[in-house]
């Protein structure tokens, strides 16, 4: 399953996943650098940040925003 962390909030992330609904992980279930906007891979209940598909993503909100203010 891949989720994108959209916000922490005390000792959890709120995510989502692909289906747009939102899903509590306990951040000690987390790596321990995960930040907001981080996508990560679920198997098995282990969680491992997808740092490739990370940068894409920020990389893509990065871009759609210079161009909104060009």
């Amino acid at each position: 399953m891949i989720l994108i962390v959209n916000r922490i909030e005390g000792n959890l992330a709120v995510c989502e996943k692909t289906d747009k609904s939102m899903v509590d992980v306990e951040l000690s279930k987390l790596p321990v650098d995960v930040r907001e906007g981080d996508i990560l891979i679920e198997k098995d209940g282990n969680y491992k940040l997808d740092l490739t598909q990370t940068e894409r993503r920020k990389k893509r909100v990065q871009d759609l925003l210079e161009d909104l203010f060009e």
